[in-house]
Order: structure tokens, then sequence, then C-alpha cells
């Protein structure tokens, strides 16, 4: 179902969504995927995993970052 390339994160201490939720998910990708597990962040990895993701995603479109052409 899913062909892109897909980049997941969890943060251990998440008490919205438990860690153990979302393992399943990752494994039933089959396309090109990174996982990535930030030990200390809750539910909002977004400080800790922003830059990673726009890295991430620059390199998947092809470019030295998002916003070029």
């Amino acid at each position: 179902w899913i062909t892109c390339p897909v980049l997941m994160s969890v943060g251990l201490q998440d008490d919205v969504c438990p860690p153990r939720t979302s393992f399943a998910p990752y494994n039933a990708v089959k396309s090109k995927k990174d996982y990535r597990v930030y030990p200390l962040a809750g539910h909002g990895v977004w400080r800790e995993h922003g830059p990673l993701k726009d890295q991430w995603m620059a390199k998947m479109l092809g470019v030295n970052r998002l916003g070029e052409n």
C-alpha cells in the first residue's frame, strides 16, 4: 500500500501514543523506511526530530536542503 519512503519517529516518554503502538505499523511498511527513537521525548518530538526530518526529506527529494531547486 505504501510505496514511498517513510520516516517514523517515536518518543519513548509518550503517554498519548504509547511507543509500543508504533512498531507494528512500521514493520508493515514494505518500502524504504527509517525509524528514529528519542528516549527522552514525549508526544511532541518536533524539537529533536525537526532538523533530521528536514535533512531526510531533502535527501529523498534530491536537493541540498528544503526550499532549493
